[in-house]
Order: C-alpha cells, then structure tokens, then sequence
C-alpha cells in the first residue's frame, strides 16, 4: 500500500521546476568560460601544460569544501550556505570582468572554485529532496539533464562573444539563479535529522558510483580543456554544431534513460553508455572535419548521460534520509576530481602523444568505469535498493 501511495507521488511540482531553471543558470554560467577561456589565456602567454590547470584548480577548490558543505547541509540546513555560495559565484563573475590578467584569473578561478563546491552541492542535496524515492532516476534524468543543456550550448554561444562580455553575461545569470533561489521552499532541519555534531567524512554508499564518475570525467576535463584548440589546430571550422548536436542528443535521451534507470535496468543502461563513450572518442581522435566531431558528440551524449543518470542515482538511493547532503557531496567530489585530473593529465598526453593521440587514448577511461561498475555489480556492493534486501 506504501509503495502505490509513493508512485503518486508528483515529480513536476513548483520547487522541482524552479531547481531544474537554477540548475541550468548556474551551469550556463560556469560553462561560458569552458571552450574560451583557455584559448584566451593562450593568447596570453599560457602554455598548454598549464592550461589544464585553470580548469584543475577550480575542481580542485571544489572538491576541497564538499566535505565541510555536505555536512553543514545535513546539519543546519539548505538554505543560508546555498544563498551564501550563489552571492559569492556572482561577486566572483563581476570581479573577472574588471581583471582580465593570467595571474588574476587563475585566483578568480580558484575562488569561483569553492563557490561551486558550495552551490552545486547545495542544489543536488536540494533537489534529492524534492523527488520521489521511487522516480528518483526519472527526476535526476531531468535534474542532469538541465546541466547538460548548459554544458552543450553554453559554449556553443561563447564562441560567438567576445571574452568581456562572457564575464557580464555570467555574472547576470548569477543574479538570477539568487532570486529564484529566494522563492524556494526549503527543507527544515527539524525535517532532516538531529545534528549534534558536524561529521566531515565521505558517505560509504556512494563511495562506488563517485568512482565510477571520477573515471568518466576525466574525458569531460579533457574535453572542456582541449577541444576547441584541438579543432583550430587541425581546421575545423563551425566547432559549435559539436556543442549543438551533444545538447540536442541529450535532449532525446536523458528523459528515458532515468525512467530506465527506475525500473533498475542499471546493467542495460551502464553497458550502453560506456560503449557510447569510447565509440565517441574514437570519432573525436579520427575526426578531419566537424562531420565526424558531430557524430562523436552524438555518441558522447547518449554516454555521458546514460553513466551520470546511472551513478547519481546509485550514490543517493541507498544513503540514510540525514546523509542525503553528505551523498551528494561525496559523489560530487568524484566527479570534481575527474574533471581535474583529466584536464591535467590530458595536457601532459597532448605534449607526448599529439591532441589525436591524447583523444583515443581517452577511450581507456570510460572502460575502467564500466569494469569498476560489473565488478562491484557482481558482488552485489551497490546496496539493498539496487540488489534487494539480501545483498
């Protein structure tokens, strides 16, 4: 009877769609620096093996305060440190505007790292208690998929804007994310749990699936880091379509891959995305024109969604309703820290093996998640929400 009660749960209630609208403006402003910041501070001087270290010490930043993030949350609520971390990002944007030098924006960076730790953390705590238990693959399919619509045309439309007015244009979004954010309703504490004492430490549930997105976006890194240098370098003219083409397949697919995801056919869907992810990295490393960037981003996108639906789901649905914020924060430092490696480490292949070489040798990364992914499977380590009540 609890469980038909709960499928009636609904999902598209007034907070879930101001989340979904926060979410996208918060990763639309973060993403318009992704493919022109590091050809503008190339132009600056910057080497391309310190490149990578733009977009390493913002994740870097990040990932240092989730612990501290994840626990404030459980214990002292949503709102004031999601409030607290938005002012901070948009103080952060209009600070970029007047300081357009290498060495100020590398601080910049650093910084809007740690407001990033805070909101993006916040918002994914959010928005878990806003969905249904049973539509939480369904729900997070949405929630992910406003992120990724971001991260397909946000830098699609960069590419058209000089570097100025990205940073007002982010800083405006900021602005907006705060007042939508002021007409949420919140999740009391009293709602939550008692908190008699700040506990910093990883939640063990999702430890797996931060693992499994850690090796995953260490593509993204790269991706983010190299990709439009890596068309310029070779001719490719039109390099937007990429980011169009990726949004427009994510558009098709991440509905359905969360509502498959709820009906736990977690083998089906991981199987399908790892493929997908090393099919596209094989396209971006062979690619002479945007033809084969286009078919590359279609794959990217049908992978990249269906592993990050999958293990968001599997690092939430098993944590205690007080480690919610915790969980959150633990896969989200995986997902912080493949992003920086992959950035890093991808810069240094780029000098040994060339940008092609570098691309293909991408294709190991997503191989190790979906090897981590059966192994653990296998030994029924995901929990009982996954397995059933005897795992």
């Amino acid at each position: 009877m609890h469980e038909t009660t709960y499928h009636k749960e609904p999902l598209w209630t007034k907070n879930f769609i101001i989340l979904l609208m926060i979410n996208l403006l918060i990763f639309f402003s973060f993403q318009l620096y992704s493919p022109s910041l590091p050809p503008y501070l190339k132009s600056l001087g910057v080497d391309e093996s310190v490149l990578g270290w733009y977009t390493a010490l913002s994740m870097f930043a990040a990932l240092l305060v989730r612990p501290f993030v994840g626990a404030l949350l459980d214990c002292y609520g949503r709102k004031h440190l999601f409030l607290a971390g938005l002012c901070m990002v948009f103080s952060i944007c209009t600070l970029m505007y007047f300081f357009p030098f290498a060495l100020a924006l590398l601080f910049l960076r650093l910084m809007q790292g740690v407001g990033w730790g805070i909101i993006s953390t916040s918002a994914a705590t959010i928005v878990a208690d806003n969905i249904p238990r049973k539509r939480f693959g369904e729900g997070i399919g949405f929630f992910s998929l406003s992120s990724s619509l971001a991260l397909a045309t946000a830098p699609a439309i960069a590419l058209t804007l000089p570097i100025d007015v990205l940073f007002s244009l982010s800083a405006f979004f900021m602005f907006i994310t705060i007042i939508l954010a002021l007409i949420l309703k919140y999740n009391r504490v009293s709602d939550l749990a008692e908190c008699n004492n700040l506990r910093f430490t990883v939640e063990k549930s999702a430890l797996l699936p931060t693992l499994i997105i850690f090796f995953v976006n260490i593509c993204y890194g790269a991706v983010v880091t190299f990709l439009v240098i890596y068309a310029q370098s070779r001719g490719i003219e039109n390099i937007s379509t990429y980011y169009l083409v990726y949004a427009a397949t994510l558009m098709v697919t991440r509905p359905n891959i969360g509502k498959l995801v709820d009906k736990k056919l977690y083998v089906q869907v991981m199987v399908l995305g790892i493929i997908c992810m090393m099919l596209a990295f094989s396209m971006i490393s062979m690619a002479e024109s945007i033809y084969l960037l286009d078919i590359g981003a279609f794959f990217y996108g049908i992978g990249q969604g269906a592993v990050l639906t999958t293990s968001q789901t599997l690092s939430v649905i098993n944590a205690p309703e007080h480690r919610i914020g915790m969980a959150s924060a633990t896969f989200a430092m995986g997902f912080d820290i493949g992003i920086g490696a992959g950035a890093i480490f991808s810069g240094l292949l780029v000098n040994a093996l060339g940008y092609s070489g570098m691309f293909f040798s991408l294709i190991l990364a997503p191989l190790v998640a979906g090897a981590v992914f059966m192994a653990a499977y296998k030994r029924r380590l995901f929990g009982h929400e996954v397995h059933g009540s005897h795992a």
